[in-house]
């Protein structure tokens, strides 16, 4: 059995890379043969993954800043793809092909040629790029959960890009070209959702299989807190609108007594006085 495990970056600054590479150790000490497709440099995989076959593209993720050529390369990257058909081609042993992320670097491009091969094809979702422009089910001006259905017209014409509309219709651009693989090839693939309530949010589209399988965590206390005492809220993630950040503090702030602010430098100074932040190593 081989595993190609695909990700975007193989540096840990999130939960989902981290859960990428635990799923690539796992398997090789299993002893599967293993290989793995990211779209950067690939530094964050030394050295700890020495001697697994390693494809990296040494690119930049959007979120480092988009540049003109990323207009064309992100929504559909062509290095990305003959990568993704180099590995596929290596070996004719039975292959499993583990997709974790593919938004910042790869594109949509890799499941075209997933889609011409037999191999089995799984994708963690770590969000909901599978069929939301903006990988998040969010409209980011408002705060607010869509409940639009996705690449719909309603969709289209609503700016709930956290970054500007033009920036929306690239997003919507980028989705059309990833459902355009076509549903047969959607309808074959493994889901593994982070939790169960995500299914119901992703079946508007051609996906079919789903399996619910969550996130593997650490305790950070041995035993039971007595949370009820505590005056004190830990909030652990990225402090922006998907994460829930936005509605804790204000329910927070409501509950302490205190105005509203906007600004997420106010919401920083506010809350770090009765907070501590946690935050992966930027190495």
């Amino acid at each position: 059995m081989r595993l190609i495990l695909v990700n975007d970056v193989s540096t840990v600054r999130g939960g989902a890379t981290k859960v990428a590479l635990q799923c690539l150790e796992a398997s090789r000490d299993a002893g599967l043969t293993c290989a793995i497709l990211v779209g950067d440099d690939g530094e964050g995989l030394k050295p700890r993954f020495a001697g697994i076959r390693t494809v990296a593209l040494g690119e930049r993720p959007l979120r480092e800043g988009p540049t003109f050529t990323d207009v064309f390369a992100k929504n559909y990257n062509w290095r990305a793809y003959e990568a993704m058909e180099g590995l596929l081609q290596e070996s004719q042993e039975e292959t499993v092909v583990h997709v974790h992320g593919w938004s910042q670097i790869l594109s949509p491009s890799i499941f075209y040629a997933l889609a011409k091969h037999k191999a089995k094809v799984i994708v963690t979702a770590h969000d909901f790029f599978l069929n939301c422009p903006n990988g998040g089910l969010i409209n980011f001006h408002s705060g607010d959960v869509c409940h639009i259905k996705p690449l719909s017209a309603a969709c289209l014409t609503t700016n709930c890009d956290k970054r500007n509309y033009f920036h929306k219709l690239w997003r919507f651009r980028r989705a059309l070209t990833q459902r355009g693989v076509g549903e047969e090839f959607w309808g074959r693939i493994g889901i593994v959702l982070a939790h169960e309530n995500m299914e119901a949010h992703l079946r508007s589209g051609p996906l079919r299989h789903f399996t619910t399988l969550r996130t593997p965590t650490e305790p950070l206390t041995q035993g039971p807190v007595e949370a009820w005492r505590n005056h004190r809220t830990v909030f652990l993630g990225r402090m922006c609108w998907e994460k829930g950040y936005g509605r804790w503090r204000m329910r927070s702030t409501k509950r302490e007594g205190r105005r509203r602010s906007s600004g997420a430098d106010r919401c920083l100074r506010r809350c770090s006085t009765r907070c501590r932040i946690a935050s992966y190593p930027a190495g």
